[in-house]
């Protein structure tokens, strides 16, 4: 007997010892959860972050030119197109995200319509990635810049016309921005 009362006063002792080891642990059921207020201070900043102008990049020309260089044949031309895209925003944006489309069209119908929506009477005319292929990943921070060069082959261009190159940055992308009104240019092409 004397061994079973000492085998459970051990016992005892053990459960006790467990007991105090282990942290207790408390059942919420979800409903009664509390909200974690670093997350939710996040979740309303994603959530409106797309509706306000502020914490987005703003991209436009800063600097544009159009050389023509006769090449082979009559009205057949290289164009050598230099740019600087500006991010005049409040967010950065890679240079990967960023493109740079051409188009060739006429200045008096430019100056007839005054709509440059690149849908009619415009001629695809070459265009580049802003990210130099070795710094892939490189960011246009605020108020940062970048130039691009680039050169487009075999343009026929007739010059009673009055040719224009038409440029503009992420026509096509669905990367927010401050303003897309300020993404085209264009400048007469000098024959």
């Amino acid at each position: 007997m004397k061994k079973t009362i000492i085998t459970l006063v051990i016992l005892f002792a053990v459960q006790q010892i467990i007991a105090q080891i282990q942290t207790p642990v408390k059942k919420i059921t979800p409903a009664n959860q509390p909200v974690n207020t670093v997350n939710q201070k996040i979740l309303n900043q994603l959530a409106s972050k797309g509706s306000t102008a502020a914490g987005l990049p703003d991209l436009e020309f800063s600097a544009f030119n159009v050389t023509a260089t006769l090449s082979s044949g009559t009205n057949v031309y290289t164009l050598n197109i230099s740019c600087t895209v500006k991010n005049n925003g409040t967010a950065s944006i890679l240079t990967d995200d960023v493109s740079v489309q051409g188009f060739i069209s006429d200045l008096d119908w430019i100056q007839k319509s005054q709509d440059v929506s690149f849908t009619n009477h415009f001629k695809s005319a070459c265009g580049s990635i802003l990210s130099d292929v070795p710094k892939r990943g490189e960011s246009l921070v605020p108020g940062g810049s970048k130039q691009i060069s680039y050169s487009c082959f075999n343009v026929t261009l007739i010059k009673e016309i009055k040719p224009v190159y038409l440029i503009g940055v992420n026509l096509y992308s669905n990367i927010p921005e401050i303003s897309k009104d300020n993404n085209k240019t264009y400048i007469s092409i000098l024959l």
